[in-house]
């Protein structure tokens, strides 16, 4: 009943999707993705932000661009109330793109919320997710709205990783079972163009690094609400442990370079996802791996820059003074990786990105007392991860959103990726769309 009255109300809406924060760096690459599905998934869409001026040159931009010349135009400044619920309120399924989230993100939720719109974004500060997840979980079930984080670049390709590798070991082993996995992301990089980064990418890693403390505090709070309070259940036979964490750079014979653990959002946000998978859906019994994540650099003088980087960013984001001196002077402590301009498209191109997934499991359960008899190899790899690509894995998260909503495990609440789209067909499309390789590279006995 909850979702045939949703239904209802979202059809009344003028708009399928929404682009909130259009004129930003990645928005435009998003608007350029919702322009090219709309014409052929039959999508009505705006583009929104504070300034009419640069709306409507982006909009010729995208008209130019694409062909499609119907995007609507929705002003809101980000800190008035009324005015974001009077624009959300047009809309289905709302793409918020202005960040860092932290300072951003929590208006546009709960004008979300109180308008009825369900939302997406492509955040990767674990902070405003987990805060987020605590203060409007209830909130947004209450009223019938799905809040998605963590849709872009972080972290769909691990989180959908995950599901990928679980669904090729049912595939070719129907008892079989995952149980566990590491990824480890890796960079290639034309050394004659470079690459770069975005200064409101860097602006959110620079603020993250100086609250840790208040996230761990945070996650115990978050544990222990209702909907994460059963434990995920994991394949545990005669003594199985999940692969001990490596937290020092060391050399993996499985990948080219030295290997340290991630700490982006990835291995949070799949555990995330895991545990509203366990939670919420009532056949939430199935055993789900382990998941550890790791990124690989190239080579020890790399290490060593990266190092020292860490070293005096640790130190200055304890002081406002060390932040702000960060935060002015980007390329100075990024020997010019990171800029307002963000990289060119040269650059993008050039950027590949991939993550190898390496899985461990049983073909099939009676095996459990044993050690695990079977290896699956898979990979993700993309171009301009953090923008081009960044649009393909939000859009498709929103045509889940739109077509598959009564999939959720719950009509309503704040999920992550895999939490919220592990039974639609966001995998499959993702393993068809060209821009983006996912396939299994080997399974080995």
């Amino acid at each position: 009943p909850l979702f045939s009255e949703h239904r209802d109300i979202m059809a009344a809406k003028q708009y399928d999707l929404l682009i909130y924060g259009a004129t930003g760096f990645t928005g435009e690459y998003i608007a350029y993705e919702v322009a090219t599905r709309a014409q052929k998934e039959g999508w009505t869409f705006a583009l929104a932000g504070r300034q009419e001026t640069k709306l409507k040159m982006l909009r010729d931009k995208v008209t130019k661009r694409t062909g499609f010349s119907d995007a609507a135009i929705e002003i809101a400044d980000v800190k008035n109330g009324a005015a974001l619920r009077e624009i959300f309120g047009k809309a289905k399924t709302v793409i918020n793109a202005v960040g860092p989230y932290r300072f951003y993100g929590e208006d546009v939720v709960t004008a979300c919320i109180d308008a009825g719109a369900d939302y997406v974004d492509i955040t990767g500060e674990p902070q405003f997710m987990d805060s987020m997840a605590l203060k409007y979980h209830t909130v947004a079930k209450n009223a019938g709205v799905a809040v998605v984080h963590a849709c872009g670049f972080d972290s769909v390709p691990a989180d959908c990783g995950c599901l990928f590798v679980e669904q090729k070991m049912k595939e070719k082993y129907p008892q079989g079972v995952v149980h566990s996995i590491e990824s480890f992301i890796t960079m290639d990089v034309d050394k004659k163009v470079g690459t770069g980064i975005h200064f409101a990418t860097y602006e959110c890693v620079v603020h993250g690094l100086s609250d840790v403390a208040s996230l761990r505090a945070l996650r115990k709070k978050l544990v222990a609400q209702p909907e994460r309070q059963n434990s995920v259940k994991r394949v545990n036979g005669s003594g199985l442990k999940p692969p001990p964490m490596k937290k020092n750079p060391h050399k993996d014979p499985r990948v080219k370079g030295y290997a340290l653990p991630f700490m982006g959002a990835d291995a949070a946000v799949v555990k995330n996802s895991q545990t509203l998978r366990t939670n919420l859906d009532p056949e939430g019994t199935e055993q789900l791996p382990y998941y550890t994540a790791y990124f690989v650099l190239p080579g020890l003088f790399v290490v060593i820059c990266f190092a020292i980087f860490g070293i005096i960013a640790s130190f200055l984001v304890k002081y406002q003074w060390g932040k702000k001196l960060l935060l002015q002077h980007p390329k100075l402590f990024t020997r010019g990786l990171v800029s307002h301009e963000g990289p060119n498209e040269a650059q993008r191109q050039s950027t590949k990105t991939s993550l190898h997934f390496f899985g461990k499991g049983f073909k099939s359960r009676e095996a459990l007392s044993s050690k695990p008899d079977v290896n699956i190899e898979a990979i993700v790899s993309m171009r301009d991860p953090g923008y081009a690509t960044t649009a393909v894995f939000i859009v498709e998260c929103a045509k889940s959103m739109l077509q598959e909503r009564s999939l959720l495990p719950s009509q309503g609440g704040v999920f992550t990726p895999g939490g919220a789209f592990y039974k639609t067909q966001l995998v499959s499309r993702l393993v068809e769309d060209d821009r983006v390789e996912m396939r299994v590279v080997n399974f080995r006995d």
